[in-house]
């Protein structure tokens, strides 16, 4: 079997089989053409410039034969009868190739590592499905990395942010809101940017998600965040059902419409010929918006440290181990499926030991 279907194949089984979220398999789709880039350099030439190659290889699994005219269709026939090698080609000198050509692309141990990771699921599901390889899945092996180092922001950091942002303007009020939501819940940028205004219950100050490995779990609200999700919500006047969005691009609050969707001008109040027709999906506020937000954001209030949404839930975390939590708790809250992951918190309060040690050794 070709390489390029058995990728097609792997994607298809983590879709369905595995139930996996969109955003998962696109994170190893996006791997797994790195590594079928590798294997042919001359695959790039068919796809155009500027192409969104990650997301376009790994939603193939859902384009349908019949549409013949749609454009993403017919680079995927040309990529189909490309000459690829046959997965029995796959061994360990591709393997190791591959992994020196990621080394050598200027990016961290982590993430070569999450390159391999992907390829070893690959090579495991081939195994799985009966699909002969030149090389097993155990003999990929990670490169050791150095401890992992949690950045984090203090209570004083965290509020010098919140207290720069001005309460005018509906765009500030959102970014004060996504702020206070990640500190008050942990949640991931992935989880919090797929929320909608009907997922949460600011009068119970707690709601529902579905979160990493498409598990539900309970994330709880601070008054601080309920009051900023308020005073933003008061401000909108659309109708997105999503509950952070892009406001520099949508400002249909402005608008009004005929029962036909055409626009009203707002001074003739005669209806335009013009209809416009709005994508939700589109105006919901996404995962790399909200990290170059909080990063202006923190350089805009004096921090000069890298500051993204992650480093807002391990501020998230370690607050509730400065102040008393137990590491299982924390580990819940956080959805860890290992308490390992969690207790790489416990390398930032060492302060405590040091302040243990002095107060009742001899």
């Amino acid at each position: 079997m070709s390489v390029f279907e058995a990728v097609q194949k792997f994607l298809m089984y983590l879709t369905i089989t595995r139930g996996m979220s969109p955003r998962t398999v696109e994170q190893y789709g996006r791997h797994m053409w790195a590594f079928l880039c590798f294997t042919h350099p001359e695959v790039r030439k068919i796809v155009p410039k500027g192409f969104d190659l990650a997301r376009f290889f790994s939603s193939q699994v859902s384009i349908q034969s019949e549409a013949s005219e749609n454009a993403s269709y017919e680079i995927l026939k040309q990529l189909e009868n490309m000459s690829w090698i046959q997965t029995s080609q796959i061994d360990q000198h591709i393997c190791d190739h591959f992994r020196l050509s990621l080394a050598q692309g200027n990016i961290s141990i982590t993430t070569v590592n999450a390159y391999m990771i992907s390829l070893r699921a690959f090579l495991h599901f081939c195994k799985k499905t009966h699909i002969k390889t030149g090389i097993e899945f155990s003999d990929i092996e990670l490169q050791k990395n150095r401890e992992r180092k949690v950045e984090y922001l203090t209570w004083e950091e965290l509020q010098s942010i919140v207290s720069s942002i001005e309460t005018e303007d509906i765009s500030d009020l959102r970014d004060r809101a996504i702020i206070l939501t990640i500190f008050s819940t942990g949640l991931r940028v992935s989880e919090l940017t797929a929320l909608d205004i009907k997922n949460v219950n600011l009068d119970t100050m707690e709601f529902a998600i579905l979160g990493k490995g498409r598990k539900v779990r309970v994330v709880y609200l601070t008054e601080w965040a309920c009051d900023a999700i308020r005073a933003y919500l008061e401000k909108r006047e659309d109708h997105f059902p999503a509950l952070f969005i892009k406001h520099w691009k949508f400002k249909v609050w402005s608008l009004k419409f005929t029962d036909d969707n055409d626009i009203i001008d707002p001074k003739t109040q005669n209806s335009k010929l013009k209809t416009v027709n709005f994508d939700p999906h589109d105006a919901r506020f996404d995962r790399f918006l909200v990290t170059k937000m909080i990063s202006d954001r923190a350089l805009k209030a004096g921090i000069v440290k890298p500051v993204s949404a992650h480093t807002i839930r391990h501020s998230f975390a370690t607050t509730l181990l400065w102040n008393g939590a137990d590491l299982r708790s924390i580990q819940e809250l956080l959805w860890h499926k290992n308490i390992a992951t969690t207790q790489v918190y416990t390398h930032v309060t060492n302060k405590q030991l040091r302040e243990v040690h002095q107060k009742f050794h001899v």
